[in-house]
């Protein structure tokens, strides 16, 4: 499998290389690639077929995605189930007619009819397009650790992998993380782990373990599951979560996290619940190759959307200046907002046990304060001495039904 990524690397390589002699990430020719990096098939508990779960989002006109079938990349050959259950029957006819009926194998076994899973390999080789359309290999990990549920994805990996639990909460999450990592670099490629829905479904990763997993470069941010994203008076929403993290990582000295949003989907046959195209993420890649989509979200290049998109966003590092360029759509108005949390802000974090006895903490109304806001489809905010980093949220106003928004990455003079 290794030699399934190295036709990647030079390109990657040779970009990377002329970053470090002088050249800046514009100078450097990039698109940008829709993507959605979890969700799920019959490999798992999604509820079609892999090919029709690549397919929708193909017809949707996305450029990639992540099929992240829970503790199981697609790579056996002999995976058959059984056609005769309800969720099978229920999309066969679907699927004969699109694929046809030669595009399948059955068998019988023990008296049952069964159909056999195409693997990962498969699916690349029939629903890839060089250019148009990328299916990056990956699956879901699932466990519990240090008494909470704890989800992730590993993304662009070569095997199923194992596992991980710590001492900590944050030792498990990095554990996990740098498994992953470790794929990618045993293989010669970028391997990327992200960690899934914080809030679900106690609100169980609390933000303070997330800034102290040192070695977790993303997270889900958005899960389009609408159970992904609980709000209590007595929690953070999603957005305080990212500040949280984000402001006591750069406190820490260390690397920001990067978030990410995903539907996570399991149900592609009705209109409600885990479905496609709730929450995706943006990717500034100069190819649309895996390597060079997993080193730009490393990079931090990418922004999440529920409908907003993004024409242009660029941090200079010698001014301190983010500026966020809207791409306009007919009849909307917007507003960007500029959050950021001070120097000085108040440290304290007051523990206390939560449902289900979730350890949970209570932190100062300081961390991600609105810097500025501007109504319209460009704007710019210049961090002052006094600010620790900046990202932008993009809303439509008036909103459309909580819909339609955008986030950028969090920037930082301080930050590794």
């Amino acid at each position: 499998m290794k030699n399934y990524f190295s036709m990647f690397l030079n390109a990657a390589l040779a970009m990377a290389f002329m970053v470090s002699v002088g050249f800046s990430q514009e100078d450097v020719a990039k698109n940008w690639y829709r993507g959605n990096t979890h969700m799920h098939s019959f490999w798992s508990d999604g509820n079609v077929f892999p090919e029709m779960a690549a397919d929708w989002y193909k017809d949707g006109g996305y450029d990639f995605i992540v099929l992240s079938d829970h503790d199981n990349l697609q790579l056996n050959e002999n995976a058959w189930i059984d056609m005769e259950q309800p969720k099978v029957q229920k999309v066969m006819e679907q699927y004969a007619a699109r694929y046809g009926e030669d595009a399948y194998e059955t068998r019988e076994k023990d008296g049952k009819k069964q159909i056999r899973l195409l693997t990962i390999r498969e699916l690349k080789a029939k629903l890839d397009i060089p250019g148009k359309f990328l299916m990056i290999p990956g699956h879901e990990m699932n466990a519990g650790a240090n008494g909470v549920t704890l989800h992730g994805n590993a993304l662009n990996v070569t095997a199923s992998l194992p596992f991980q639990r710590g001492e900590t909460l944050a030792e498990s999450i990095d554990k996990n993380a740098l498994i992953v990592k470790k794929n990618g670099e045993d293989g010669g490629h970028t391997s990327v782990f992200m960690l899934n829905h914080p809030y679900w479904p106690f609100h169980d990763i609390d933000p303070m373990s997330m800034a102290d997993a040192k070695e977790t470069r993303l997270y889900e941010f958005l899960n389009g599951v609408p159970s992904g994203n609980q709000k209590s008076d007595k929690f953070w929403t999603y957005e305080a979560f990212f500040d949280i993290v984000t402001a006591f990582r750069i406190v820490k000295g260390y690397p920001l996290i990067y978030g990410t949003g995903t539907d996570d989907t399991h149900n592609y046959l009705s209109a409600s619940g885990d479905v496609p195209f709730l929450a995706w993420i943006v990717v500034r890649a100069e190819k649309l190759e895996s390597e060079s989509i997993m080193r730009a979200m490393v990079a931090g290049d990418f922004y999440v959307s529920t409908g907003a998109k993004m024409e242009d966003i660029r941090f200079d590092r010698e001014t301190g200046t983010l500026t966020v360029k809207v791409k306009a759509a007919e009849g909307q108005n917007y507003r960007i907002r500029f959050i950021g949390t001070k120097k000085n802000f108040d440290q304290t974090a007051e523990e206390f046990v939560s449902e289900k006895e979730r350890k949970n903490w209570k932190l100062s109304p300081e961390i991600g304060i609105e810097l500025l806001a501007v109504d319209g489809t460009e704007a710019s905010y210049t961090l002052t001495d006094d600010d620790l980093y900046v990202r932008a949220i993009i809303s439509v106003e008036p909103p459309v039904k909580d819909r339609g928004g955008a986030w950028t990455q969090p920037y930082s003079l301080m930050a590794q």
